[in-house]
């Protein structure tokens, strides 16, 4: 037997990607009435749909994401790069290093 549907929710079905779970979703938080909202950009908005432009002084945010790079925690484990490391900064202000085990 077909499931029968209000008008709003067959409407809604046809976009893609929009199942019966995230229609009747829409419908309830939304409702039918849409007078409420002056243009389809409105109800986008008020919905957080539509994707915002982060800008601060000219400076695009958005997404954060930096590739660390396939050695990033050996980098950081790795006992005689962070030696080789320290001892280069060291030499690098000056300094004349020696290392000796310590007991």
């Amino acid at each position: 037997m077909p499931v029968r549907r209000a008008p709003a929710a067959a409407r809604l079905l046809e976009i893609p990607g929009i199942g019966p779970a995230a229609a009747a979703t829409i419908i309830a938080e939304v409702g039918v009435d849409m007078t409420h909202f002056p243009s389809p950009a409105h109800l986008a908005g008020w919905a957080r749909f539509t994707p915002g432009a982060k800008e601060s002084a000219g400076r695009r945010g958005g997404a954060r994401f930096h590739d660390l790079g396939a050695d990033f925690y050996l980098s950081r484990t790795d006992t005689e790069r962070r030696e080789r490391n320290h001892i280069r900064q060291l030499e690098a202000l000056g300094y004349r290093v020696t290392l000796d085990l310590a007991a």
